[in-house]
């Protein structure tokens, strides 16, 4: 195998880096909407979605007629019911000393109105769950309780046995101030995981222990603090739960203190449900099918008002709570262009109402279609709740053919309707809008004082009747879709509702926009460059005109110029372009774009030049260059004296109970201090992500990880500081195989450092469901903290008929710890190679703040490296000079160099201060 066709990768962790986005709104109207979230009316059975399975036709080219049919429904894809609960305090049955209590000054009154005292001797609760048709269809259990420890006690808090076999515990210990998970591990043997937490403080906690599938997860306050693989299918077994303590049980095994609601559940519950349970908080509904909630890899809803997402709060990645295809008339004024209401096939004409919560003066409306819109449609108001109907606007594709009415026929009086054609290009995506106060409507100019013309604009609901589609034309659908109504005016207060005369209403008035305007381009030449093999299909690049006309017309965008022979196309109502074929290199290709807008009144346009490259990827890549920032460099240079001994620390490489005298130093200020070396529990962990991509051939996530204790010092750590790593797949693999998938691995005590792998599942890269990269979320936490998950990154699964470049990963890893003046940290490069590497290099620009003061090889033969100064930059190169002991195909896993590099001692605060590393290939003929 060549090394010269190998893709190198330099991974370097960077440290508080913060990037702040600001999020840009614009409205249409500074008034508001009175059409979203108002109740929709469509007939039940001409909705799409509402029976089981629907037919209807989705548009996969909408320049031609769909040919294609397809099914819709409102099943939720990720949809489960709430899980049955049982109150345990007030089903289960009482053992021993157990007594309520009616003071409300007990810690956990507030969270149940049956808070009882366990007497820590002999009272304890019990329930069987052997038989009972809670569990027939459950998918998993969870068990939530509310309590307080008594200062000094220890014992259960929470148990399941199968006859006498214990399956899980969590006990507390308020003398040590720790909680144990006592479970059946994955081999069937019990195993004792131990947390620092205390419950013992005066408050009311509440702990929850949830199981599925192999898992069991223990929260703590509504943070997941545990999280381990167990016996198959541990919650589905029969058996008695105990809270408080068992039968027959020794005397530290019962509880002393108060208990208040404790329920048992048949199913998981979310993260966002046990953190309702702990603060007794509403769960949130979303308004599309309520009874939908989400499952355990995306476990919230997304907080719009339809909820039409899962939410996995790890990295934000979001599934489909309501199928993409249910499209329900609350979708058309949801606030959401990207959802839409859609019509059963062949049914016309049809209405679509929507009520306004009230009487409101109505001066515009705004209809955005979702593809084509109809052949004809009547925009119609109601002022007395739907008693009866009167037109606003009549619009047709022919107004004479359709409605028997004059185009643009005069408007008589304040109240008149006409009709409009005007939509001479009708495109997918339209909006139709109605301004009441048109220029060519009588009155439009005195509305203030047209009674009139104040009492045609009163509606309490709004109505659109589509009474025809779009003709016999290739751009024909036979379904309507609306993607949003808009409705704005004046709110009103009415003395007496039957009489809409005696309304008063404020606000200001919306006149349409004057469109005197030319139609401009943001730009006279857009350019692109695309590679050769860009899929098709891909968005290439948008163009855009603006005028104060677009809020009252539409924009249609044309190619009236072009020599690409149709390989791209541009979308008419976004002016995005996109490649329809595929394209040669080395082409050029031009286009001159027009853009139309008509509002009835004026007709303008304009163009722009388009130019698209197509060049070559560059599939290997010789050098890879990464830049990091050191963290706030000289931060301690302003700092007094007196606080600078607590701030620096002292990160001593010794062993427990050495003892010494340590002269720290910063700048020209020194001091000096007696220490101690001991050993502690690992409070914090750092990691970094190794491969970003993972193929069928080498399936395994990678990570770096590195722990610190408490002064985040990781040279003196126990042996019992363990790193969890995990890898949370998508819904389309979980479905392949859902088993957890995580890795436990111990840490070096010497640097804190552990390199861990996370094997996937071979059925990942070859199950024939797979035929596009999928997704999985990189988590990792220190075990036995109380620290929830942290989100690591993400990496890309593959299929196996990928076409994959064979990878040499050459990376390095900055130091996790802070940076300080005066003070030395590690680059270590790192190989993992699944092939014989013949020569390389590493090049380190140092910056003004840096030095590097010296470099250690590891112990491997194979490897030979020297140093050579010059200037600031110092080069460092390996030749290979056994090749034996490195043969291909075999993954060496081995640190090559590392460097240790200064921060100076007369640098100042510098946050611009950086090391660049490049990793090059020296030796091209290998």
């Amino acid at each position: 195998m060549s090394l010269c066709g190998l893709q190198l990768q330099v991974l370097c962790l960077i440290a508080g880096v913060l990037i702040q986005q600001s999020t840009l709104s614009t409205y249409a109207y500074a008034q508001t909407n009175f059409a979203l979230h108002r109740r929709a009316i469509v007939s039940s059975n001409s909705t799409c979605g509402l029976q089981e399975r629907d037919e209807f036709c989705s548009a996969v080219d909408l320049l031609h007629q769909c040919k294609k049919l397809d099914y819709c429904d409102v099943q939720c894809p990720f949809g489960e019911n709430i899980p049955d609960s049982v109150d345990l305090v007030a089903t289960g049955i009482f053992h021993g000393e157990v007594t309520f209590i009616n003071q409300s000054s007990t810690a956990c009154n507030e969270q149940g109105t049956r808070t009882i005292h366990l007497n820590g001797t002999n009272g304890f609760i019990s329930e069987s769950s052997e038989g009972s048709p809670l569990f027939n269809d459950s998918q998993g259990l969870t068990l939530t309780i509310h309590l307080s420890q008594t200062p000094g006690d220890k014992g259960g808090v929470i148990s399941k046995e199968d006859n006498r076999s214990l399956l899980f515990a969590v006990s507390a210990n308020s003398t040590n101030h720790q909680l144990s998970l006592e479970y059946l591990n994955v081999s069937g043997l019990r195993s004792i995981l131990l947390v620092n937490y205390s419950l013992a403080d005066g408050q009311c906690h509440h702990v929850a222990v949830v199981l599925f599938s192999s898992t069991i997860q223990l929260y703590i306050d509504a943070q997941l603090i545990a999280e381990e693989i167990t016996y198959q299918n541990l919650w589905n077994k029969n058996g008695s739960i105990f809270l408080g303590g068992k039968p027959n049980a020794s005397q530290d095994q019962y509880f002393k203190g108060e208990l208040g609601a404790a329920h048992l559940y048949a199913g998981p519950l979310l993260p966002s449900e046990i953190k309702t349970d702990a603060t007794g908080q509403n769960i949130h509904v979303p308004r599309l099918t309520p009874h939908c909630r989400c499952q355990v890899e995306y476990p919230l809803v997304s907080m719009d008002v339809d909820g039409l997402y899962c939410v996995n709060p790890k990295n934000n990645h979001t599934a489909r709570r309501v199928n993409a295809k249910a499209h329900l008339e609350g979708m058309a004024n949801d606030g959401n262009r990207d959802t839409w209401w859609q019509s059963k096939r062949t049914q016309a004409p049809l209405n679509f109402t929507v009520s306004l919560g009230g009487v409101k003066q109505v001066l515009v409306v705004m209809i955005i279609f979702k593809w084509w819109p109809p052949g004809g449609l009547i925009l119609l108001k109601s002022a007395d709740n739907g008693a009866t109907w009167s037109p606003w606007q009549y619009f047709a594709q022919g107004c004479r053919t359709t409605f028997n009415l004059e185009n643009r026929g005069k408007l008589h009086f304040a109240n008149s309707v006409n009709c409009i054609e005007g939509f001479l290009y009708p495109f997918p995506a339209i909006t139709i809008p109605f301004y009441l106060l048109q220029s060519s409507r009588p009155g439009s100019d005195s509305f203030e004082t047209n009674p009139s013309l104040q009492e045609f604009s009163l509606a309490t609901h709004v109505r659109l009747s589509m009474v025809s589609h779009l003709g016999n034309s290739e751009e024909k659908t036979d379904y309507f879709a609306i993607s949003e109504i808009e409705i704005y005016g004046r709110n009103c207060t009415c003395p007496f509702p039957t009489n809409v005369s005696s309304c008063q209403c404020d606000g200001s008035i919306i006149r349409p926009p004057k469109c005197n305007e030319t139609l401009k381009f943001d730009s006279e030449l857009y350019t692109r460059s695309i590679f050769d093999q860009t899929p098709i299909g891909s968005s290439i690049l948008q163009v855009h005109a603006r005028s104060h006309c677009v809020r009252s017309a539409p924009v249609f965008y044309s190619i009236i110029e072009r020599n690409d022979s149709g390989s791209f196309q541009i979308e008419n109502a976004t002016g995005v372009f996109k490649l329809r074929f595929y394209v040669f290199l080395n082409s050029t290709f031009q286009f001159v774009v027009e853009a139309r807008l008509q509002d009835g009144e004026y007709l303008l346009n304009s163009s722009t030049l388009v130019l698209i490259h197509v060049i070559a990827r560059d599939t290997l890549n010789s050098r890879t260059i990464v830049n990091f920032k050191t963290e706030d460099l000289g931060f301690l240079q302003d700092e007094p004296i007196s606080n600078r001994m607590q701030q620096f620390g002292f990160f001593v490489n010794s062993y427990p109970g050495s003892e010494g005298r340590l002269l720290a130093f910063v700048g020209a200020v020194s001091a000096e201090v007696n220490y101690t070396t001991t050993r502690q529990r690992a409070q914090n962990v750092k990691a970094v992500l190794v491969n970003e991509d993972v193929y069928w051939d080498r399936p395994a996530v990678r990570v770096i990880a590195q722990v610190q204790d408490s002064s985040y010092n990781v040279r003196t750590l126990v042996e019992e500081s363990e790193v969890v790593v995990k890898v949370v797949p998508s819904a389309l693999l979980s479905g392949i195989d859902g088993n957890l998938l995580q890795t436990i691995a111990k840490p070096s005590a010497s640097s804190g450092i552990a390199v861990i792998q996370v094997p996937l599942p071979p059925q990942w890269f070859s199950d024939p469901s797979l035929v596009a990269p999928e997704v999985v979320t990189i988590t990792f936490r220190l075990r036995n903290s109380a620290m929830p998950p942290a989100l690591l990154g993400n990496a890309t699964i593959h299929p196996q008929n990928n076409t994959q470049l064979p990878v040499n990963d050459v990376y390095a890893v900055l130091p996790l710890d802070s940076v300080y003046v005066g003070g030395t940290f590690s680059v270590s490069i790192y190989c993992d190679s699944s092939y014989a590497v013949a020569s390389f290099g590493i090049r380190l620009a140092v910056g003004p703040s840096l030095a590097i003061v010296g470099s250690q090889v590891d112990g491997q033969r194979w490897v030979h490296v020297a140093v050579n100064r010059s200037s600031s930059e110092w080069v460092v190169s390996g030749t290979l000079t056994d090749p034996e002991a490195a043969p291909q195909g075999v993954v060496k896993k081995a640190t090559l160099v590392s460097f240790d590099v200064k921060v100076k001692e007369t640098a100042v605060a510098d946050t611009n201060a950086t090391l660049t590393a490049e990793v090059r290939i020296q030796d091209k003929t290998c």
